[in-house]
This record gives C-alpha cells, sequence and structure tokens, in this order.
C-alpha cells in the first residue's frame, strides 16, 4: 500500500490539482463519497484571481483536452479560512497545491496553507501562465531554492508538482528531493497547443492556447514517470492521460505509486465519479478495465454554428430563435460563444428549433441582445440535468428564469404555470406559456395580471385546493425560489419541490468546479436539483461562488 507522509493512501488515486476538487465544498463531498485515498485541492496563491474569462475549454480529441483556465483561486487567505471548517479529512490525505512567481511568495503562502493540509504541492507546472508554473520551471536553480526554503519554513510533507516541459525531469527530481521534497507529482498538461474552432478558423480558448491533457499525452507521462524512477527512491503520484486500470498498470510497470486521474472525469456526475473510482479499483484487483468506459472518450465540446432567424424583445431582455435543432430536455442548457466577445451559459427555452431567452447584463449578453437576423452564434451542448415531466406539474417562473422552463411547459401535460416579472415588457415567452397551459400572470406593478409577486399567486394557488400530488418547479432569482420553497413546503415533501439553479458555469462538463454548490457542479449534477437532493445545510438562498471561487452572499 502507498504512503505519504507516513500516511496510507487507500484507494491509490488522486483528482490532480485544479479539476473539481478546487473548493472545501467540493473537497468535502468527494473527500465523503468517492474512493480515493488522496485529495489534492486546487492551487492556491497569494492575491485572489479570477483566471481567464470563457471560453476556458476547448476539445483537442475524443479523449484529450486544451484548456487555460489561468490559475483562478480566492487567495490563500480566503481558502485557508474555508478549508478549516472542514480539515482534517477522516482517513483522507489532504494535499494543498500553492503557486507563486518567486521565493519569498511561495515561502508565505505555503505557511498559510500548511495550517489546514496533510501535505503541500509546489505547483511548478501550470503551462499557460506567464509567471507561474511552468514560468519558474524554467528556472531550474529558483525551483531549488524555492523547494530548500518551504521545507525550511513548514513541518508539511513536501511535495513538487513538475512540468514534463521543464529541465530534465530525471536530475530535476533529484535536486528537489535533496533539497527537501519527499515526493514527485507528474505530469501536469504539457505544452499549450491551440484548438482551431473549423467553423470559424478563430483560436476557441481566450487565451489563444491551453495546456494539452488527456489520452493525447499518455506516453510523454510514461517516459517522465520512468525517468524520474531511475533518479529518486521516494513516492510518486503520476499520471498524465489516465483514463482506465491498463493505463494505471503501466503508470505503475514505469514506477508510479498514487495515480492522478483528470480529464477522463469529463462529464461524469458525482454519482458517475463514484461509480468510476470504485470500477476503477474492482479492474485493478480483477485485471480488467472497464472504468475505462466511462471515460472522456468522444466529442462534447464541439461548437455547431447557428444563424438567428427571429428576434424579440422583452424590455431588458431578448428571445432568440436559430436556424438550427438542438434535441435537449427540459431545464438543461447550452454554451454560447461569440468569437473575440466571450462565451456564457444559457438554459435551452426551445429545441425544435433552438430559442434563447437572454438578459442584457454583461458583455456577452449584451452583444447577443444586439443580435439581429441573420447573426451567426456558435452553439455546444446540452449540457446538465432536466426537470422531472410526467405527472401534475406547478411551474413558478421569475423573470428572465422563464426561459428555463418555457421546454418544460412544452413538454408537461396541461401545467400550471404562474409567470412574474417587475412589468410586463419584461415577460418573457407570455404567449408560448398561455398556450402551453393554465397562465397566471404576476407583474409587480400591475401592468399585466394580477398586482405582486409570483410567490403571492403560489400562495393563493395552494390555499384553493389539495396539491400534494404536485411537482413544483422554480426558477427565477434565488430569493425568489427560497420563498417559493417555503409555500411549497407546507403541501408537498422536499423531493417533489425542484429548482433550476444559476452559479458560475464555465467548463460545463464538470472539471472546472466553479459551478459548486454544497459539494455538487452544477453543470453535471444540475442545474436541476430537488429541495431533499440539497438538504438542510445548503448554501442555497445564502452564497454562490464567483469565478474565483470566493464565497459571494447572495
Amino acid at each position: 500500500m502507498p504512503t505519504l507522509g507516513g500516511k496510507d493512501i487507500w484507494p491509490p488515486f488522486t483528482i490532480p490539482s485544479g479539476i473539481i476538487t478546487v473548493s472545501a465544498d467540493l473537497v468535502e463531498r468527494v473527500a465523503t463519497e468517492v474512493g480515493i485515498g488522496l485529495i489534492t485541492a486546487k492551487s492556491v496563491g497569494h492575491e485572489e484571481f479570477e483566471g481567464y474569462p470563457e471560453p476556458i475549454f476547448s476539445q483537442y480529441s475524443a479523449d484529450s483536452l486544451s484548456t487555460a483556465v489561468g490559475l483562478s483561486h480566492p487567495g490563500v487567505e480566503a481558502w485557508a479560512e474555508e478549508m478549516r471548517e472542514i480539515y482534517p479529512l477522516a482517513g483522507k490525505f489532504l494535499l494543498a497545491s500553492v503557486f507563486a512567481s518567486n521565493l519569498d511568495d511561495f515561502v508565505a503562502v505555503a505557511r498559510v496553507a500548511s495550517e489546514c493540509a496533510d501535505g503541500l504541492e509546489l505547483n511548478f507546472c501550470c503551462p499557460h501562465s506567464l509567471e507561474y508554473g511552468a514560468a519558474v520551471a524554467r528556472q531550474e536553480e529558483l525551483t531549488v531554492e524555492i523547494t530548500r526554503a518551504v521545507r525550511e519554513a513548514v513541518p508539511n510533507t513536501l511535495v513538487v508538482k513538475l512540468t514534463p516541459d521543464g529541465p530534465a525531469i530525471g536530475p530535476w527530481s533529484q535536486k528537489l528531493i535533496e533539497a527537501g521534497a519527499e515526493a514527485i507529482a507528474a505530469i501536469g498538461p504539457t505544452k499549450a497547443v491551440t484548438v482551431l474552432d473549423p467553423h470559424t478558423n478563430q483560436p476557441i480558448l481566450s487565451y489563444g492556447s491551453g495546456g494539452l491533457s488527456g489520452g493525447a499525452i499518455l506516453e510523454r507521462g510514461l517516459e517522465c514517470i520512468r525517468e524520474i524512477r531511475e533518479y529518486v527512491d521516494v513516492p510518486i503520484i503520476a499520471g498524465g492521460g489516465i483514463r482506465g486500470a491498463d493505463d494505471v498498470r503501466a503508470y505503475q510497470e514505469a514506477g508510479g505509486d498514487i495515480f492522478a486521474i483528470g480529464t477522463a472525469l469529463g462529464g461524469l456526475s458525482t454519482p458517475e465519479l463514484v461509480r468510476y473510482f470504485d470500477l476503477l479499483l474492482e479492474d485493478l484487483e480483477h485485471d480488467t478495465d472497464r472504468a475505462v468506459e466511462m471515460s472522456l472518450h468522444e466529442r462534447i465540446l464541439d461548437f455547431t454554428p447557428a444563424r438567428v432567424t427571429q428576434v424579440q424583445r422583452h424590455g431588458n431582455q431578448v428571445e432568440l430563435t436559430f436556424d438550427i435543432n438542438l434535441p435537449a430536455q427540459p431545464g438543461q442548457f447550452c454554451l454560447a460563444w461569440l468569437p473575440d466577445i466571450g462565451e456564457k451559459p444559457f438554459c435551452v427555452a426551445g429545441d425544435r428549433p433552438l430559442k434563447l431567452g437572454i438578459a442584457n447584463v454583461g458583455k456577452v449578453t449584451a452583444a447577443l441582445y444586439d443580435r439581429e437576423v441573420g447573426d451567426e452564434v456558435m452553439i455546444r451542448g446540452p449540457f446538465g440535468k432536466s426537470f422531472p415531466t410526467e405527472g401534475r406539474i406547478v411551474i413558478v417562473a421569475g423573470g428572465c428564469g422563464a426561459a428555463s422552463v418555457r421546454l418544460l411547459a412544452e413538454r408537461a401535460s396541461n401545467p400550471v404555470i404562474i409567470l412574474g416579472a417587475d412589468r410586463a415588457d419584461n415577460l418573457l415567452f407570455r404567449e408560448d406559456f398561455a398556450q402551453a397551459g393554465e397562465l397566471i400572470l404576476t407583474t409587480e406593478d400591475g401592468s399585466a395580471g394580477r398586482q405582486g409577486t409570483t410567490v403571492d399567486a403560489l400562495r393563493d394557488l395552494v390555499a384553493q385546493g389539495d396539491w400534494s400530488d404536485a411537482l413544483f418547479c422554480n426558477v427565477g432569482p434565488e430569493r425568489m425560489m427560497v420563498a417559493a420553497a417555503q409555500v411549497e413546503r407546507q403541501v408537498v415533501p422536499t423531493d417533489q419541490v425542484y429548482f433550476s439553479i444559476e452559479r458560475h458555469t464555465e467548463c460545463a462538463i464538470g472539471l472546472c468546479g466553479k459551478c459548486a454548490l454544497d459539494g455538487y457542479r452544477l453543470c453535471v449534477d444540475g442545474p436541476v436539483f430537488s429541495l431533499a437532493q440539497l438538504g438542510p445545510d445548503t448554501a442555497f438562498g445564502k452564497w454562490r461562488r464567483g469565478p474565483s471561487s470566493r464565497r459571494i452572499p447572495v
């Protein structure tokens, strides 16, 4: 059984820094539910940084990605404040990854992070930063000095994460071990590559290029581990392109002890993540390779060009209809990309043809608001989980959230729809809802329907009859949904109350972790959740995470 810092690491797996376990709630859920013995947190530095704008993920091949997240993080002080709430992790080793551009900052960040982690990983790996990661690695003697200084400053187990594109990795590893490191992690993403969209011939990533990961770097990873093992006799956390047990066995033969799996997890929900690692361990024990079938193995991030065929503006919101079909289930979302401007997620309001409802609130949405008939938008998706459609459906929709349930209203059998906004011209898809079922309109200023809020109308509705068999589906401002749930819980159990929840979403395939809520990732576990899933201590209605993953009050 492999060990690290005197602790047994079993099962002998980890998810590498920057993938899934990027915030305390995700760390806690993975540590509690997923069969991995080593939990590696996302790299943190001194000052908060939001990372690069979307798109941050592109698909290099069926099993490989090119990504440029930009070392987004909330700052080590904010990170440590959260981690103290969950540390230590029962039966698991928590490895905190840290980065900086110089020796003094490395030491300062390491000291703070060391208070709430079993070990520290020095990030000498990130391939797409001009100051950090591989940029530091190119200064070999500086990495040795940093390692020695951090070793003297903190008592934790010390791991160094190495790039395959730095100094000769075997001799470099030996120098770092001699300077005080106790284990080696290798490899991370290789030298950045540029993926061009075939329709626009433009780089997909906002940064232009991104680190290459997944099956495309498997052989490079194996070469590096073999070379490292020739020079050092310490634990090696080995990874790069692992998809299943056969790849793990190859890394074992090369000299690896603990195995990091990242890109292969693209698209897996939390229950699927649990199943994947359970299967992987069984495969190692029985000389099989079934888990590989769950790994990323098809193109799920490609764009389809879509031209606008209809534009309907309602106040600061717009309904856009396109010339493509995007088969989706009610509540799922897609990503809309305008090259040179950016990319954002939107719930699918209609799928045949594609319809989106968009509020003009930022750079990308403002550009989409201004689209005219004939303009092109790049679409990828759909992604996420959906609303139930069978049974007695009550839809409670406020503001632009109405776009999230238009498809539900279309698919459900004679639903009751409470549609509200501040004023009449902000009522999205009003005519479509009227055709789909029984429509109750509310506006805060009384300019359409009854004056008041959707929650006022909901209270009146449930007071008028027996709704104990209903499924309540809520969308809109978070405080509105919390208030609606308080009414609905009085007539139905929590597994009959659903929400479409919005969080900061970037990758859409569950890897970047920025859309975290209660340890779930909205892009693969949601955006539709039941109140029963969220539980009594939910952050829903209390706080969300910004682009840096820092907690922000709702």
